[in-house]
């Protein structure tokens, strides 16, 4: 799995797809790209950032849902 990486917006909106049930992580999209984003105290992480295949393959494994 990717590691995480503080999250570097590359377009003016950050897209929330879905949320995890239990609040943690966030499906997005920014532009054509796919990450999964979680908040640490006041800032947020990344990870899977990429194609949409490869960014759920990551969404799917830290959340058990498809």
């Amino acid at each position: 799995m990717s590691a995480w990486e503080p999250h570097r917006p590359r377009t003016p909106h950050t897209r929330v797809l879905e949320t995890s049930p239990c609040g943690t992580y966030e499906w997005c999209q920014e532009g054509g790209q796919y990450l999964v984003l979680r908040r640490v105290g006041t800032r947020y992480e990344e990870t899977g950032r990429g194609l949409h295949v490869e960014a759920r393959q990551v969404w799917q494994a830290l959340t058990g849902r498809r």
